[in-house]
């Protein structure tokens, strides 16, 4: 595929690395802090069984209703029409299949703007925010003997009654660094108690991943494709994808609401206050990232963009994109907005 880009930046004209972004990002310098964005694909976000109630109901026939005639109007029109979509409706049963017949595909690309961190940087990042919590839980009466606190103290709730928080066991994603090449940012997902120099990285595609810190400021607007049997691409309401998305989630029962103490708002308070402290981490395997573009400084802090293209993988994980021309159409106009998005962003570091 020879897509063409166009810089739009503010910098030198955009780069393609190639093939092989370990080799790339060892020998390349993207500045911790910096701003990427990250093009993602996955074709498994629509729920395969979707709760009805009337007002989405409602809702679901004013979208089919503005819709132009297309051949994913004549499936949620099925959808609706379903034995057990209208059982639901009518209150003998909760839950129907969002069933599209045929070798059908929902496609979302979405756009991804994370704050580039190497290892060490990321070491320093979570031990900065830990030695800042420390601070604040011990300020708010943590660190004594257990025995202190009654069995009700509201400290228990938040990791125990030390200064330090009490970690739960087999939580979160692991990760081993890649150690080859040394490339930053790039692990090996759900790696624990494996040695990495044993692994051959042929065999362990699926867990390569990119793990760094996401942005709040993270674009809104995926691009939401449809693909049907003959590998026509047809481009969907980004509104209706979103309701379609959450509105028909299985119902969530209300918590009751819990009474907080003035103390312990304060103390949340100062969780809040901690620098960094409601940035999530995010982890991306590599095989779903379509794309990133990002900037390079070298020693005389020359700036300059570049982008790595995983399309051979992306069309080998998704042989039904086979349109390549209307693919190179949404790759280029994604990596056009990108290169835009993490322009501004640099531009204020």
């Amino acid at each position: 595929m020879n897509i063409i880009l166009e810089s739009e930046l503010k910098i030198t004209q955009l780069r393609k690395i190639g093939k092989n972004p370990y080799k790339f990002l060892s020998m390349n310098v993207i500045p911790n802090g910096s701003f990427v964005s990250i093009g993602y694909i996955n074709d498994h976000v629509i729920k395969k069984q979707m709760s009805v109630n009337a007002a989405d109901d409602e809702q679901l026939t004013a979208y089919i209703e503005s819709l132009p005639n297309s051949k994913f109007r004549d499936h949620l029109i099925s959808f609706q029409n379903s034995p057990k979509y209208q059982n639901a409706l009518a209150g003998k049963g909760k839950q129907a299949p969002f069933n599209i017949s045929g070798d059908t595909h929902i496609i979302k690309l979405g756009r991804f703007i994370v704050n580039w961190r190497d290892n060490q940087a990321f070491a320093k990042f979570y031990g900065d925010r830990g030695e800042a919590e420390q601070r604040v839980r011990a300020n708010h009466g943590f660190g004594y003997a257990d025995e202190d606190y009654p069995e009700d103290d509201w400290r228990r709730k938040y990791g125990g009654v030390g200064v330090n928080r009490r970690l739960k066991r087999n939580t979160g994603n692991q990760y081993i660094p890649l150690s080859d090449g040394n490339a930053p940012g790039f692990y090996v997902y759900g790696g624990e108690n494996e040695d990495i120099k044993k692994i051959e990285r042929e065999q362990r595609k699926d867990r390569l991943a990119i793990r760094q810190i996401a942005n709040p400021k993270s674009s809104p607007d995926p691009i939401w494709l449809f693909v049907d049997a003959d590998g026509h691409i047809e481009y969907l309401d980004n509104k209706l994808m979103s309701w379609l998305t959450y509105a028909y989630k299985r119902p969530v029962a209300a918590k009751e609401v819990e009474v907080i103490n003035q103390e312990e708002q304060e103390f949340l308070n100062d969780l809040k206050n901690i620098k960094n402290w409601g940035r999530p981490e995010k982890t991306m395997l590599l095989d779903n990232i379509l794309y990133f573009v990002g900037t390079t400084v070298d020693s005389a802090k020359n700036k300059q963009a570049f982008c790595w293209l995983n399309d051979d993988r992306i069309l080998e994980l998704y042989p039904y994109l086979s349109n390549e021309d209307k693919l190179e159409e949404i790759i280029d106009k994604c990596i056009d907005r990108s290169k835009m998005e993490v322009a501004d962003v640099n531009e204020d570091m």
